[in-house]
């Protein structure tokens, strides 16, 4: 006797197997390309994060140490810029017993490398320390060293320049990554600080 409601008995036909093989590279093929932008994504959003990051330390940085130094002492070109500072390696102050006035310790050296992209923290000792600096040396006569602090990379655009009012103000301008490029990321940073010493 037949059973009435019987699965039919038979294999599946070469077109039903090309079909099904078919569709499931098709849903391979866009799993995987889903996987490799998703992949490019991340990389590419932590590389911007560190670049904001870097950009940001430098900025708070640098406005810190130009806030607290010398209103007429300073030197910028395209390559950095060079100006006193009051402090220490150990973050303190002196003071000239007679005049009251601060001494300055040391000139500090924000270096630009346009070829590698990055911002390096130089220092020399003004020796002996003085109420008066000279005038700032140039940012070439601060050889590279192995003491020099990399503060940032990713730097498209370093430059620092004095507004015209009084007192002095100066206007710090960066960009990290690339502005032209839709495919990358971008960050314009700008500061301004006038010096209190």
């Amino acid at each position: 006797m037949r059973r009435l409601f019987s699965a039919p008995n038979r294999a599946t036909s070469l077109i039903e197997m090309v079909i099904a093989t078919a569709v499931m590279a098709i849903v391979a093929v866009l799993g995987f390309t889903v996987i490799v932008h998703g992949a490019r994504y991340l990389r590419l959003n932590e590389t911007a994060v560190e670049a904001q990051k870097s950009g940001l330390l430098l900025m708070s940085r640098l406005h810190g140490e130009l806030q607290s130094s010398d209103q007429t002492h300073f030197r910028t070109d395209p390559t950095g810029v060079v100006f006193p500072s009051p402090f220490k390696a150990d973050g303190s102050t002196e003071y000239d017993p007679t005049t009251h006035k601060v001494l300055w310790q040391s000139w500090v050296c924000y270096h630009f490398d346009a070829d590698r992209h990055t911002v390096t923290r130089r220092q020399q000792a003004i020796l002996p320390a003085i109420a008066t600096p000279p005038g700032p040396p140039a940012v070439a006569a601060f050889p590279a060293s192995s003491s020099d602090h990399q503060i940032a990379d990713h730097v498209g655009v370093f430059r620092l320049s004095q507004l015209t009012v009084t007192p002095p103000l100066w206007q710090l301008d960066m960009t990290m990554g690339s502005m032209t490029d839709t495919s990358s990321y971008g960050v314009e940073l700008q500061t301004k600080v006038s010096p209190r010493n």
